[in-house]
């Protein structure tokens, strides 16, 4: 018996319109980890290190997708994500 044969053309992902992402988090390193498996292009990211520069970020040009860690110093993430919705 052949074993099954993988079709490429069905594992073809569809591409992805271009969004901006913003990455907000206090750990370098994670913000880093996290880019590295984003497509960029298409993705325009930018990486806050805290909610308040994702707020200012937010307002200088509005996000598409927030990755927000939640627990943060300055302003924490459901605070950050709570404000960002009354934009």
């Amino acid at each position: 018996m052949d074993p099954p044969r993988y079709d490429r053309a069905a594992s073809v992902r569809p591409e992805l319109p271009p969004l901006r992402v913003l990455v907000v988090d206090d750990d370098e390193d994670n913000r880093r980890i996290v880019c590295r498996y984003l497509p960029s292009p298409p993705l325009t990211i930018a990486t806050p290190s805290d909610g308040r520069a994702a707020i200012e970020a937010v307002l200088a040009a509005p996000a598409d997708v927030i990755l927000l860690d939640l627990e943060m110093p300055v302003m924490d993430g459901i605070e950050a994500a709570a404000r960002a919705r009354l934009r």
